[in-house]
């Protein structure tokens, strides 16, 4: 069986790296002898037996802005051949097979399935989310080539543009399974006429992530200087994405704050470390502005996600930016504070969790509408644990569906 996954940003992006380790997890449990190929924006996933090749549309985050010309091209040619393939083998029944030589539409053409990483990739929720028309155009080139796609762990939408709407209801509509991990998306697909594949809602596949071992966690916390001694360990996950420096400020007071009140100690845990929107260069604005700077640990080095949740679950309280990382300290049942830029943090850790009144809309932020809700989540921090010890089983099966849903269609393919 050859999966071929596409719309991989960079394992730098520990999101995306989440989605990938525990989508094969699952797909190795679920198909016999799977062979992987993924198409990366950053080729940098470096994982056994995986086969990592540029993404057709490498480097597009700002397509048709900023790309230089080759590379703005060479992928519209290579679409234009797929099509020219398409329309001769649908209509003539003839198979010019040197239109799609290529390597990667090779990849294409000869996968059994293919699956786009997931997360928010076909999303435009607000300003600050890449573009998605790149990410509908890789999905295209299955589709002309015959290559069945399923949908796997994405919030979906809402589209503003009229482009991406006539994009999603064309290209959804041709995927032969779409599992979503929030409610709300499946609203938006309903607004762009997405009728025709099986529309399935489960869980993200993060909650499936295992924590690093216990031995290699102490082994960071002694790396990182991590002391608990009886202390309050609060982690913060900031995000370059969204912050700017008004943000910044706000998140100096409120960590002092929470050092003078709590005797906490403050460790900034960075989701994202790629050049554009590295988390680690936000934690160290905010270090900057703060005064209890002797209670602030900010890693130093780069961590797997398995590692990194496993630090977050040494924390008594989270305060997150980042999806993955409020998903690692929810999953390890650490009352969790959301900052969200967009629904999905509504819809996976807020409606999903029963979260929702510990969630801050980023254009909200101010001190006291945050420190609300910290204060609120610290002072019900054992009730919260507790609600979430019975909750994370059951999103944990909900998760764990997707595997048993592409392995449906798979079998439904073959049969066909």
């Amino acid at each position: 069986m050859k999966v071929l996954i596409i719309n991989f940003w960079s394992r730098l992006n520990k999101g995306s790296a989440i989605l990938v380790d525990v989508l094969i997890e699952l797909l190795n449990n679920a198909l016999a002898h799977p062979e992987y190929i993924l198409h990366s924006y950053y080729k940098d996933y470096n994982r056994k037996n995986v086969i990592e090749r540029d993404s057709i549309f490498k480097g597009s985050r700002d397509l048709l802005c900023k790309m230089p010309l080759k590379l703005t091209i060479v992928p519209f040619f290579l679409l234009l051949r797929c099509f020219i393939y398409a329309i001769l083998h649908r209509y003539l029944g003839l198979k010019i097979n040197w239109l799609i030589k290529e390597e990667r539409l090779q990849d294409y053409y000869n996968a059994d399935i293919v699956i786009p990483t997931g997360g928010d990739s076909l999303c435009e929720g607000s300003k600050f989310s890449p573009t998605v028309f790149s990410n509908f155009l890789n999905i295209m080139f299955a589709i002309l080539l015959d290559t069945p796609v399923i949908i796997v762990g994405e919030s979906i939408g809402p589209f503003s543009s009229r482009l991406n709407k006539f994009m999603a209801h064309i290209v959804l509509n041709k995927v032969k399974l779409i599992i979503l991990r929030d409610e709300i998306s499946r609203k938006y697909l309903k607004d762009v006429g997405v009728n025709k594949p099986p529309i399935y809602i489960t869980a993200d596949l993060g909650y499936l992530l295992e924590p690093a071992s216990d031995d290699r966690i102490k082994q960071i916390l002694s790396l990182e200087g991590i002391n608990k001694k009886g202390k309050p360990i609060i982690g913060i996950s900031p995000s370059k994405l969204i912050f700017d420096k008004k943000h910044y400020f706000i998140m100096a007071k409120i960590a002092d704050h929470l050092i003078d009140v709590l005797d906490a100690t403050i460790v900034f845990i960075p989701h994202v470390m790629m050049p554009t929107y590295d988390d680690r260069v936000a934690a160290y604005e905010i270090y900057k502005l703060m005064k209890n700077k002797d209670k602030v640990i900010l890693l130093k080095n780069e961590y797997a996600p398995e590692e990194l949740k496993g630090i977050i679950g040494q924390c008594d309280l989270f305060i997150g930016a980042r999806m993955h990382a409020m998903i690692a300290s929810t999953s390890m049942l650490i009352p969790t504070v959301g900052i969200a830029y967009s629904h999905k943090t509504y819809g996976v850790i807020g409606e999903m969790l029963g979260l929702e009144k510990y969630i801050l809309d980023i254009k909200d932020l101010n001190y006291e509408n945050l420190i609300s809700k910290i204060n609120n989540a610290w002072e019900n921090r054992e009730k919260i644990r507790k609600e979430l010890e019975n909750k994370i089983p059951m999103v944990k099966e909900r998760a764990m569906l997707n595997g048993k849903l592409v392995k449906e269609v798979l079998n439904s393919l073959k049969t066909s």
